[in-house]
């Protein structure tokens, strides 16, 4: 099996790309408090954490660079966005720093 029929075709707004791999992270946002005189600390539980997803992507063949502009000028809009990448598709997803 080559690198590439490992990749997983996506879309970002209709500009598509290729995925090589994903990471997550999920959990509990706590609070841990320590105290004068006391051997044990106290977490306190804040909920659910946000749930972040990192893909890593990539544009290739002859005309990348127009794909890597057009996926760059998606990343970039405001909005609702539709779809998912191929981890979930209920997500709703947003976009963080590329």
């Amino acid at each position: 099996m080559t690198w590439r029929t490992r990749m997983q075709p996506a879309s970002f707004r209709g500009a598509g790309f290729l995925v090589e791999g994903h990471d997550g992270e999920v959990g509990r946002r706590l609070a841990v408090h320590e105290y004068p005189e006391r051997d044990l600390p106290y977490a306190e539980d804040l909920g659910r954490k946000a749930r972040v997803f990192k893909i890593t992507g990539l544009v290739i063949g002859p005309d990348y660079m127009a794909q890597r502009d057009a996926l760059l000028a998606r990343l970039q809009q405001q909005g609702l966005i539709c779809g998912g990448p191929p981890v979930n598709k209920r997500l709703a997803p947003k976009c963080g720093p590329v």
